[in-house]
């Protein structure tokens, strides 16, 4: 299904970069297709973020019609991004360590 799956963009922005203040590098591009099934238009973006040595690849796909309610979450994915950062499992109780 997906290998005969060529969209032809009529639409494109230039690449956005941006360095946040932590150190967080991405940039992000986005390109607009007619759907051929759907017949309507549709939106992808990518966006590739980087911190040190960690690298993350974030895709949206969405319809223009959607536009105003998906776009403030795009940017609020991006904002809250972070890279390289260990995180505990909050639905796990925290290890209990002994004294030596």
């Amino acid at each position: 299904m997906l290998k005969d799956y060529h969209p032809k963009p009529f639409w494109s922005n230039d690449v956005t970069e941006f360095k946040r203040p932590d150190g967080i590098e991405y940039a992000w591009a986005e390109i607009a297709f007619v759907d051929p099934n759907e017949e309507r238009v549709a939106c992808s973006r990518a966006c590739l973020a980087r911190d040190h040595s960690v690298q993350s690849l974030i895709t949206l796909d969405y319809w223009e019609t959607d536009a105003g309610t998906i776009l403030p979450l795009w940017e609020e994915v991006l904002r809250a991004l972070l890279l390289g950062q260990y995180m505990t499992d909050p639905t796990r109780p925290a290890p209990r360590y002994r004294p030596a």
